[in-house]
């Protein structure tokens, strides 16, 4: 069967730094496709600060490496700070962890550096994944590690950030980090630029140090289903899967998807379960809809 991928999801933004016909390359990459068909096309005029394309950096694939000095890539398409519902934000990098509250997602303004957010930044040393927010008026009203761990190591790790407009959680691996944050949003944030690899406001500051894989975006409420398939797909094309926790559940096998048959005669993809095989089978009102079966049984 296929393997999942976020196609067989609705993202709201999805960048292939493994795939060479998304790039746009130049003195570095100076523009990344966006592969949820939401036009949200990364890019860097200037070459000087254009991410490396490396390749065969991360088993056998390749990315984009951010020399944590004057790299990033950016649009003028936010996403995070005003999401309606939440989101999911999942970065496969390795990131260096030595530049002190370096970014690797955020959002800002390009008239002020007054309101930002920041989902996925390090914290004072750069070792530590924090979240941080501040509003139109001024007041930083988030700003804090979501755990005491260790995250940016220079390993090669998959990093998320889930934020249902309530609570931030980060997860490092598929398992989540200890300290949750109150995420409730305080007063107005327009916010109308979204960048990687350093904060961009009026200019670009706190670049950060590291080689991006993929970066996949989900909008809306976060769901664990969901975030464990996007772990799951992420781990293992990129070689980490040893780490997903022993409890996930594709922490074994690969996500992989069966094509249905509903009632309208309209086919879809679902997920189908780990060490498991999809069959079709006829219902009562004819229509053909997905099984499962045990690998040692037929259809």
């Amino acid at each position: 069967m296929p393997l999942w991928t976020p196609a067989d999801t609705t993202t709201a933004a999805w960048w292939d730094f493994g795939d060479a016909a998304s790039k746009t390359i130049a003195t570095g990459i100076s523009a990344i496709a966006d592969k949820s068909g939401n036009g949200r096309t990364l890019a860097q005029a200037t070459g000087g600060a254009q991410p490396a394309d490396v390749a065969s950096a991360i088993n056998g694939l390749s990315v984009g490496r951010f020399d944590g000095s004057d790299d990033f890539l950016w649009n003028s398409s936010p996403i995070l700070g005003n999401a309606a519902g939440g989101y999911m934000v999942f970065v496969l990098a390795r990131v260096a962890g030595t530049n002190a509250n370096g970014v690797v997602v955020a959002e800002g303004r390009s008239s002020t550096s007054t309101p930002l957010w920041k989902a996925l930044v390090g914290d004072g040393v750069g070792t530590k994944q924090r979240i941080t927010a501040r509003n139109d008026a001024g007041s930083l009203y988030l700003n804090a590690d979501l755990g005491a761990a260790t995250v940016f190591a220079n390993a090669v790790a998959l990093h998320c950030t889930t934020d249902d407009l309530t609570t931030a959680t980060g997860y490092l691996d598929g398992a989540a980090l200890n300290t949750p944050q109150n995420s409730t949003r305080s007063g107005a944030m327009t916010l109308d630029r979204f960048s990687l690899g350093a904060w961009l406001h009026t200019s670009a500051i706190q670049h950060m140090a590291m080689d991006v894989g993929e970066v996949v975006i989900v909008s809306g409420a976060p769901d664990g289903p969901t975030r464990q398939l996007v772990e799951g797909y992420l781990a293992w094309k990129w070689g980490v899967q040893a780490n997903l926790p022993g409890g996930h559940p594709w922490a074994s096998a690969a996500p992989t998807v069966a094509a249905t048959l509903d009632s309208s005669g309209t086919f879809s993809t679902v997920a189908t379960s780990a060490g498991l095989t999809a069959a079709e089978a006829l219902d009562a009102s004819n229509a053909f809809a997905a099984v499962t079966t045990s690998a040692a049984l037929t259809a």
